[in-house]
């Protein structure tokens, strides 16, 4: 008993000194409607976006099948920093963004007959 309590206190003291690493989520906005985290289109299936600013990646999930998606990421001056087709089946991607310098970017989202947009911030601290 007394070792199950010394180990449950040292994960407990474990977790409490690990730095936090969560990605920040990207609000995406669909003809004016925005929806905070993620995106639903119908029912049953939505887009998610975080961008985690330590690592520098963008995480998209995808709950549902859209087939082929463009994703592109713009800097505020129009300048393309990434644009790319991704197969978005139930999955989730991870893109490494290491080249940003900060500033903030736009993030589209195409599939077949919808587009959404996001914006987030880089910050080099």
């Amino acid at each position: 008993m007394k070792a199950t309590v010394k180990s449950i206190l040292a994960a407990v003291l474990i977790l409490a000194m690990a730095e936090p690493c969560l990605a920040t989520p990207i609000p995406l906005e669909k003809r004016k409607n925005i929806v905070k985290r993620s995106l639903s289109i119908g029912m049953l299936t939505a887009i998610s976006a975080d961008f985690d600013g330590q690592s520098k990646t963008l995480t998209l999930s995808f709950y549902g099948n859209f087939g082929e998606t463009l994703v592109t990421i713009e800097d505020l001056e129009g300048n393309v920093v990434l644009h790319d087709a991704v197969e978005a089946n139930s999955h989730e991607y991870i893109i490494e963004m290491e080249d940003l310098s900060e500033g903030e970017y736009k993030l589209s989202i195409s599939t077949g007959g919808d587009s959404f947009e996001g914006f987030f911030y880089v910050d080099e601290n």
